[in-house]
């Protein structure tokens, strides 16, 4: 665009005198748009944390070219990189976080486009990992009683999302103190286990109860009874 300036002096000899002006209007330059600018995601220990998204777009002129990086193993964004003249891209970042302790987390992703005057633009993902939950587990009857031994059987309904040791405990029906089996095994869902137990008394009721742990602590099923046999009379 151009324009004149003019200038006039009565009297002056040289006058009017004029000024020209050239004005330059370029376009405007590509900018970042991005939407959330904070995620939160959650999960149980164990789990990994469902996907979400987020948009980038250019809110200036021409075209945007960007690209996409992330500062925590945890975290990743698919696609890393783009180009946008005003449409929407939607990014999809993935979370790697079934071997992470519980506890909260903080990542950051970092939008970065040469030209944009403001670039470089971050996202914050803040973490939550719940603990474990609980397994549940099922006491089942005794088997092969007899005498002095029995099977003492049980079965993981729920293991909360963790593997689970297991032991079985026991006792004289009435009396307070438990017997216990040592903690053994690494079970899942829908997974039986046994333990045989020996030296007990003959004829004696006895109660018992299967126990399962993971990091969330111990949890126990129902309290069973079974009978020892009686010692054969001999003639």
């Amino acid at each position: 665009y151009t324009g004149m300036i003019t200038i006039t002096a009565a009297g002056a000899g040289n006058s009017p005198q004029t000024v020209g002006v050239t004005l330059t209007v370029v376009p405007p330059g590509a900018a970042i748009g991005r939407s959330p600018t904070q995620l939160t995601p959650s999960c149980t220990q164990g789990q990994n944390a469902a996907s979400q998204s987020f948009e980038v777009w250019n809110t200036g002129g021409g075209t945007l070219s960007y690209s996409i990086s992330d500062d925590m193993a945890w975290l990743s964004v698919s696609p890393g990189s783009g180009t946008s003249t005003g449409e929407h891209d939607t990014i999809t970042v993935n979370y790697s976080t079934s071997g992470l302790a519980s506890g909260t987390y903080t990542g950051m992703i970092t939008i970065t486009a040469a030209g944009a005057g403001n670039s470089p633009q971050t996202i914050t993902a803040n973490l939550t990992v719940g603990p474990p939950p609980l397994a549940t587990v099922q006491t089942r009857d005794a088997t092969n009683v007899s005498e002095d031994s029995a099977g003492l059987n049980g079965r993981i309904e729920d293991d909360g999302g963790q593997a689970c040791e297991t032991r079985f405990e026991y006792r004289v029906e009435g009396t307070s103190s438990w017997s216990t089996t040592g903690w053994s095994g690494s079970h899942s869902t829908g997974e039986d286990f046994a333990v045989s137990v020996g030296g007990l008394t003959p004829n004696t009721n006895y109660e018992f109860r299967a126990a399962a742990r993971n990091s969330a602590g111990t949890s126990y099923g129902s309290t069973l009874q079974f009978r020892t046999e009686a010692t054969p009379l001999v003639a």
